[in-house]
């Protein structure tokens, strides 16, 4: 099971050059102990405003992308992923575009990510 949040709780308006933060949790519900990967790559952070396609974790990430964690029955795996406010783009090109006023949704992918709800934010100036 996973679940996705802001890593502050109510924050939804970031400004003044303020990194937004996701928080994501990870909850073994098997009975057995699991190996999961939580890397950039297994679990994606992707970020878009309106249709076009701002930032993802899994570009052009630079060696070992895999971060296996062991992870009990019922016990969380809680860790932070943050943006940096610069675009990416999936054929590593650097584009050096900061990230514009507006509106934001941000989506969690993967194997294991399941339904998980986006999370809507705004940037303001």
């Amino acid at each position: 099971m996973v679940t996705f949040d802001f890593a502050e709780k109510e924050r939804e308006v970031f400004g003044g050059g303020a990194k937004p933060e996701f928080k994501v949790t990870v909850v073994n519900v098997a009975e057995q102990t699991c190996t999961v990967d939580v890397g950039p790559e297994a679990i994606e952070l992707r970020l878009d405003s309106g249709d076009d396609r701002i930032y993802s974790s899994a570009d052009c990430v630079e060696g070992n992308s895999k971060e296996e964690r062991q992870l009990t029955q019922g016990r969380p795996h809680e860790y932070t992923l943050s943006w940096d406010l610069e675009r990416s783009f999936t054929d590593c090109r650097d584009g050096g575009a900061k990230a514009q006023p507006g509106w934001y949704k941000a989506n969690l992918r993967g194997d294991l990510v399941g339904s998980v709800d986006q999370l809507v934010f705004q940037l303001k100036a």
